[in-house]
């Protein structure tokens, strides 16, 4: 163990005094001069500069320590400028040079990791520089100059551990940031190195990708003959083995992966009966583009789901994929789809199933989405401002509160009270009490109102995240205790005849969303309707409007592009701007998430309406 000179004399001061006698020192008084006996002795003098600069670097060693590298970097800037001749500043360079990295101040990173380049340092600490700089190229997104630097700090890494690391973050790069013409320019300039070798497998995935069969397989074989002792031969070996097997897949050949079997078949059956309309299955004399349609039962297993999707791929050869429905197999088979590069259009609300990857699409309206629309009409629209929220305490209840909460307070809106009720709850008269200010008591009934009652109605609207059957227990008892003259606010719950059979007259004027409105005057829907009318007798609902409009889509693609192969596919599907389906305009952002305007519906006089 070793002190600092600068540090071991700043410490005798203090063991001195220790063994000191102590002096009673008066209130506000200097301390007498002790005897000439008890004087502490004067340390040894030292120029001020070399304990000034030890304390700015131990101080910004300490704040590095911590995470804190804004502060960190002020100290061992301090050092630098002020004294430039210390042995400590060429370190000083170093530390100010990570933590402007960590800040995002790139080019002055850069510039001091240049400045500490010509010292003698040992082959960890520049490979370490090395590293550094690729991040902060990469930072700048500048990649092909990042892996230029990771390629450097690789090449004089002793330890196996970090070569492992920064070939992590070479393939990263060459795997997402690299352009076609960029990973050819590797190729060449890192030939017969592994760079070059991995370089040219992405060429090959990317031929292969594009349709181009045969100058993948060139490529691929290079890789074979050539790289067989690198560590990411075994990846060359299963792209290898799955070239083999496929070729590029047939363009009018569409698959599905729905729950077909088990307790969760009715809703599969709902979407599949969607999905057949759009390709006029039961039209034998239809004259359109003919569509195969592959079916697959994700039996609602995750398993199944990923299983279904490499036998749609490997076997059928399938252009895209519609499905699945539910949420935790749509993750799996959206994660499976990714990683095959086969484009997927997932029918779930789960709200992050689109960020998976760039060939993962979704056509569900969203519990987000509903609330923004909803939020947006009631502001907007109705010049409504002042809200309370009456919501049961299950996932769907406090999910969508939060989300409402969240929107309201975003857009200026003001929550004037909150109550919760039980799932089972049937009797709801002691929340709508307490969102008004009352009290329990007796009270003389008149008119079916309880005329004793006098609430304190102090917001316009009350939002109620919950189902139908549920909304139509509710309103009755708002009325019931005078609670009247608001705006009850809801989702696609509600969207249901029996919620005016339930509620009746006290569910006028209420506000909801939806993604599909059956009863739509726009002449696209109506002919949905009755054309589905007429093929399954029965009337559609969103689960089949959202799986016919994903099967729309993609034929609208395919008609309209050249179209084959899967990045072809998904690059049609992301140009798609506005698509007018029968579950409303539809477009995707650049993560695949549905941009969608739901409908706007409202009860009058007993009858749903859309508001237009």
């Amino acid at each position: 163990m070793w002190l600092s000179r600068g540090l071991i004399i700043s410490l005798i001061p203090l063991i001195a005094l220790s063994c000191a006698p102590k002096a009673k020192i008066p209130v506000y008084e200097e301390p007498p001069e002790p005897p000439i006996s008890e004087k502490v002795p004067e340390p040894v003098e030292i120029p001020e500069e070399e304990s000034r600069d030890v304390l700015l670097f131990n101080m910004g060693e300490l704040l590095f320590s911590k995470g804190d590298f804004a502060n960190a970097s002020l100290k061992f800037r301090d050092l630098i400028d002020q004294y430039p001749a210390s042995p400590l500043a060429n370190e000083a360079k170093y530390k100010l040079g990570i933590c402007y990295g960590k800040v995002g101040r790139y080019e002055d990173s850069l510039g001091l990791f240049r400045e500490v380049l010509p010292h003698s340092l040992s082959p960890l600490r520049k490979s370490m520089i090395y590293s550094m700089m690729a991040e902060n190229y990469s930072g700048l997104g500048d990649y092909f100059e990042a892996l230029r630097w990771h390629t450097k700090a690789m090449e004089i890494a002793e330890e196996e551990d970090q070569r492992e690391e920064i070939w992590q973050k070479i393939s990263e790069i060459m795997d997402h940031r690299l352009s076609y013409a960029q990973l050819q320019e590797a190729q060449f300039i890192y030939q017969d190195s592994p760079i070059s070798g991995y370089a040219t497998f992405r060429l090959a995935q990317i031929s292969f990708e594009e349709g181009d069969m045969e100058r993948s397989k060139k490529l691929i074989y290079r890789v074979m003959d050539e790289f067989q002792d690198q560590p990411y031969f075994p990846q060359v070996q299963a792209f290898f083995d799955r070239l083999k097997e496929e070729s590029i897949p047939e363009r009018n050949v569409i698959g599905c992966i729905l729950p077909l079997s088990g307790e969760d078949r009715v809703y599969g059956m709902c979407s599949l009966h969607g999905i057949e309309l759009a390709i006029h299955a039961f039209e034998p004399n239809y004259g359109g583009m003919p569509i195969k349609l592959v079916i697959k039962d994700s039996k609602s297993s995750p398993s199944e789901a990923k299983a279904a999707v490499e036998d749609l791929v490997d076997a059928e050869r399938v252009m895209a994929i519609i499905g699945p429905l539910l949420s935790v197999t749509s993750e799996a088979a959206a994660i499976r789809a990714q990683e095959l590069g086969v484009p997927i259009i997932t029918l779930t609300q789960r709200e992050d199933v689109a960020e998976i990857g760039d060939f993962v699409f979704q056509n569900c309206l969203t519990n987000s989405q509903q609330i923004k629309a909803l939020v947006s009409f009631a502001m907007d629209e109705l010049n409504l401002g002042l809200f309370a929220i009456l919501y049961p305490r299950d996932l769907y209840g406090i999910k969508l509160t939060h989300l409402f909460i969240d929107e309201l307070l975003r857009r200026g809106g003001e929550i004037m009270g909150v109550q919760s009720y039980d799932n089972e709850q049937m009797d709801f008269g002691r929340q709508i009490k307490r969102l008004v200010g009352l009290q329990d008591g007796e009270a003389q009934k008149e008119g079916g109102r309880n005329v004793d009652f006098e609430p304190i109605i102090e917001f316009d609207a009350l939002f109620i995240p919950d189902y139908w059957d549920r909304i139509g227990l509710i309103a009755p008892q708002l009325a019931y205790y005078n609670v009247i003259g608001i705006t009850l606010l809801g989702t696609s719950a509600w969207n249901s005849p029996e919620l005016v059979s339930e509620g009746g007259k006290y569910v006028d004027g209420s506000l909801f969303v939806d993604g599909f409105f059956k009863d739509s005057r726009y002449p696209r829907i109506k002919a949905f309707v009755l054309d589905f009318r007429n093929t399954f007798e029965s009337d559609p609902t969103i689960l089949e409007a959202q799986a016919y409009d994903a099967m729309d889509l993609c034929i609208q693609v395919l008609t309209d592009q050249e179209i084959y192969s899967h990045r072809q596919m998904r690059d049609g599907l992301m140009r798609v701007m506005v698509f007018d389906g029968v579950s409303g305009l539809t477009s995707f952002d650049t993560e695949g998430k549905p941009n969608k305007i739901p409908f706007i519906l409202t009860v009058q006089k007993g009858v749903i309406q859309q508001i237009e």
